[in-house]
């Protein structure tokens, strides 16, 4: 068996062996890959995860490093999670607004306001 450590957790993997040609053999291992599966808006708390309804489609993960000089702090790392409704409330007037380009086809697209 092989272990791949992830954090706290400890995930244990089958190891398979496959026989190609006399002599030759292949030793296959799967590992796992962390992914983010559920996200929440650090605004208004609310969830999505990534197998149900629209997925993270409709969350927003912004996070940089502030440069030398700036008012957060010299390297400072910054992240956050926000829903889509807490995003055009907090940053509404400022966000500049257009058509993604795989969504030029449509003529209609859902509105949400």
């Amino acid at each position: 068996m092989a272990a791949l450590g992830m954090g706290h957790d400890r995930v244990v993997l089958p190891q398979t062996v496959q026989r190609q040609k006399e002599g030759n053999m292949r030793i296959h291992e799967t590992v796992a890959t962390p992914f983010v599966a559920e996200v929440a808006c650090d605004r208004c708390g609310a969830k999505a995860r990534h197998d149900k309804d629209f997925g993270l489609n409709n969350f927003v993960q912004i996070g940089f490093d502030a440069g030398w000089g700036s008012s957060i702090g010299d390297g400072v790392r910054v992240d956050i999670d926000l829903c889509h409704d807490c995003l055009k409330q907090t940053l509404g007037p400022w966000l500049r607004l257009s058509k993604s380009d795989w969504a030029l086809g449509f003529d209609t697209l859902p509105s949400h306001s």
